[in-house]
C-alpha cells in the first residue's frame, strides 16, 4: 500500500523525551468504539473545555457518537467510519493522537497523509508504519492509565 500511494511515509522519528511546548495544534482521533469513546471523553473533558485556549485542537469524532459529544464543535470534524475519503483535509498539525485501541486500517491510511511531526498511537503489527510514539495496551494494562499518560504528555 505504501507503493500505491494509500499509506503515506512516517515523516519523522523522534527521541524521547518530548517537549510538550512544541503541541500548540493537535489532531485528536476518538475511538470508534463507543465505550472506549465515552472513556476518552471523559479523560480529557478539562482539555476540552479549557477556556483559555492555550492549544488549539482539532477534533475527529466518529458521526456516530455525536450525540455523547457535549463539548463545543469549534474545530471537531465528524466522520463516517467508513467513508475517510469523504472527510476534508484537516489544518496543519504539530501532532495527531489516535485514541483507538485497535488498529483501523481506514484510519491509519487518513493519519498517514497528514504533515505532523508526532504521531501517537497504540502497538500493533502495522503500527510502525504510521506512529513514531507507540503506547502498548495489552492484558495487564489499564487503557484509562494510558489515556492519563498521553493527556498529561500535551499538557505538560
Amino acid at each position: 500500500m505504501t507503493l500505491t500511494g494509500k499509506i503515506g511515509k512516517l515523516h519523522a522519528n523522534i527521541l524521547t523525551p518530548v517537549d510538550s511546548r512544541k503541541f500548540d495544534r493537535v489532531l485528536i482521533c476518538f475511538p470508534q468504539n463507543e465505550e472506549y469513546f465515552r472513556l476518552a471523553t471523559f479523560i480529557f473533558k478539562d482539555l476540552l473545555d479549557d477556556p483559555d485556549q492555550r492549544f488549539r485542537f482539532t477534533l475527529l469524532i466518529p458521526e456516530p457518537f455525536r450525540h455523547l459529544f457535549i463539548f463545543s464543535e469549534k474545530g471537531t470534524l465528524f466522520y463516517e467510519p467508513d467513508k475517510f475519503e469523504k472527510l476534508r483535509s484537516v489544518p496543519p498539525v504539530d501532532a495527531i493522537v489516535d485514541l483507538n485501541p485497535g488498529f483501523y486500517l481506514e484510519m491509519a491510511c487518513y493519519i498517514s497523509h497528514i504533515r505532523a511531526k508526532y504521531k501517537i498511537g497504540f502497538t500493533s503489527e502495522f503500527s510502525d508504519q504510521f506512529y513514531n510514539i507507540q503506547f502498548d495496551v495489552s492484558k495487564s494494562t489499564i487503557l484509562e492509565r494510558i489515556y492519563q499518560k498521553i493527556k498529561k504528555m500535551l499538557i505538560q
